[in-house]
This record gives structure tokens, C-alpha cells and sequence, in this order.
């Protein structure tokens, strides 16, 4: 095709070698990229788990119980004194965290307490003194899993500290101790 004076441009076939050449980088760059978030997104949630793993210790080293649960994914005591028994407050020296993180894990799902039985963290033979943080829920998949069980414990999703299953939930052992709950019962 013949190019006519003053006519500036440029033509399919440059055209078409630009938009290849842009798929290609493209192609090369966007699977860095995105290794880079997950990277960032593992290293934030491993932070985080460490964070509620050492408030929940100082809580119980303080008070020698472990907070109860709430009814959703949201401070338990240690933030601020609200969930704390009057017969506990004098004991209690938080906060243990500048704040729960109620915007949840970097994935979308949120960070659930629990404090029940769970045979698989019964390392005290004492079924029911269980004390645990889950992950669940938004996008985790089971390689997101795999990676923070690998780098905090044994990279073994059926045993250890952490767990997980075949979903998108994962279990992160805290300690074993009663519960603001079981003040008066025997120790």
C-alpha cells in the first residue's frame, strides 16, 4: 500500500506486531506479578497469626485463662476489657493488640477464636481445653495453605501447630488452658 503525502500513521501489519509484541510481555510479567501479591499476601497473614499468637499467650500468662468465644470474628479481650470477667479485670494488662483485625485475612475471609475440643491440638491428653485461630473463608486455596503451613510449621496439612483441610481453612494452635468461661472449676 502506498503511503500518500501528509498522511501520517501507521498500518495494520505495524499495528498488529505492536499488540503481539504487548501480549507477550504481558503473558512474561502478569504470573511475576501476581507471585509478588500472594508473596506479600503469606508474609501480611503470617504477621498477623504471629500478632494473635502472642496476644493470646500474655492474655493467659496474665490472667492464667484464656479468653472465651464470641459469637462472631471480633475482639475477645484483647484490645479492650469489654468480654474481660470483673473478677479478672485487675489481672488483665492489655491492650495485647493495638486491634483485631475485623477487616480479616488478606485473602477476603476473616479470623474466627475458638476455644473448644479439637483432638487433633489435644497434645495434653485433656480433650476440651483446645484454644485455636482459623482462617477461613474468601479466596485461600490449598497451595496458599500449603505455603504458610511449610513456613510457620511442618508443612504437613494433618498435624503439627498448624492445620488445614481440603477447603479453604486453616487451623493455628495457640495453647491449651481454660477459659474465662471456667473460673471456678478446678485447675
Amino acid at each position: 500500500m502506498e503511503r500518500r503525502p501528509g498522511k501520517a500513521g501507521f498500518s495494520l501489519l505495524e499495528l498488529l506486531v505492536v499488540v503481539v509484541i504487548v501480549s507477550i510481555l504481558a503473558a512474561i510479567l502478569l504470573p511475576r506479578f501476581g507471585t509478588t501479591i500472594d508473596k506479600t499476601r503469606v508474609a501480611r497473614a503470617e504477621q498477623e497469626l504471629r500478632s494473635l499468637h502472642l496476644a493470646f499467650s500474655r492474655v493467659y500468662f496474665d490472667t492464667n485463662y484464656y479468653p472465651s468465644e464470641v459469637l462472631h470474628a471480633s475482639d475477645v479481650g484483647l484490645v479492650n476489657k469489654r468480654f474481660v470477667p470483673a473478677n479478672l479485670l485487675e489481672l488483665w494488662d492489655g491492650p495485647y493488640l493495638e486491634r483485631w483485625p475485623e477487616s480479616g485475612h488478606p485473602w477476603g475471609g476473616r479470623y474466627v477464636y475458638r476455644h473448644r475440643p479439637k483432638r487433633e491440638f489435644n497434645f495434653d491428653n485433656s480433650l476440651g481445653n483446645e484454644v485455636w485461630v482459623e482462617m477461613r473463608g474468601g479466596a485461600l486455596t490449598r497451595r496458599i495453605l500449603n505455603i504458610i503451613d511449610k513456613q510457620m510449621d511442618d508443612g504437613r496439612s494433618g498435624d503439627g501447630l498448624i492445620l488445614h483441610d481440603g477447603g479453604n481453612t486453616l487451623y493455628y494452635f495457640l495453647g491449651e488452658g481454660p477459659n474465662w468461661g471456667n473460673q471456678n472449676k478446678p485447675r
